[in-house]
């Protein structure tokens, strides 16, 4: 390297020093402490936070809301479940309604018996003209050919 090359060289690192230093010291005030720095990182870390907590808020709100509205939808469906148990037990015989049909049912089968008995009866009497009949269809048969 030769020594205007050198010296060249030389006088750009001082220039660039000189600016840099010149820079630093037209830029110390916008410079903060470190304790200044800590503090303001402290505060957008808890304001992060915040803004987290907040957005967990929003979603926990809204996930209550569609449980809320899911609930409210069952109940409804159960409301209307109840309301068709209660209308169906309500038309469904009562105890006393019940004693009374056995008591009924009872009642028609010894009137069936007797009408068994009086069927009986019936047949036996009907069973007795037959015969009659038959007799007196004999006896005109005979008594057509005498």
């Amino acid at each position: 390297m030769t020594s205007d090359t050198f010296q060249l060289v030389h006088y750009g690192i001082s220039a660039i020093t000189f600016v840099a230093s010149l820079l630093l010291y037209l830029l110390r005030g916008q410079f903060v402490s470190k304790a200044a720095f800590e503090a303001f990182a402290e505060d957008l870390s808890k304001k992060v936070s915040e803004r987290a907590l907040h957005a967990d808020l929003e979603t926990h709100r809204k996930e209550t809301r569609e449980r809320f509205s899911a609930g409210s939808e069952r109940m409804a469906e159960l409301t209307a479940l109840i309301g068709r148990v209660e209308l169906a037990l309500k038309n469904l015989p009562s105890k006393d309604d019940l004693h009374e049909l056995a008591l009924s049912l009872r009642d028609v089968g010894g009137d069936l018996k007797a009408i068994r008995a009086e069927t009986a009866a019936h047949d036996k009497d009907l069973e007795e003209l037959r015969k009659t009949q038959a007799r007196h269809e004999d006896i005109l048969s005979q008594g057509g050919r005498a």
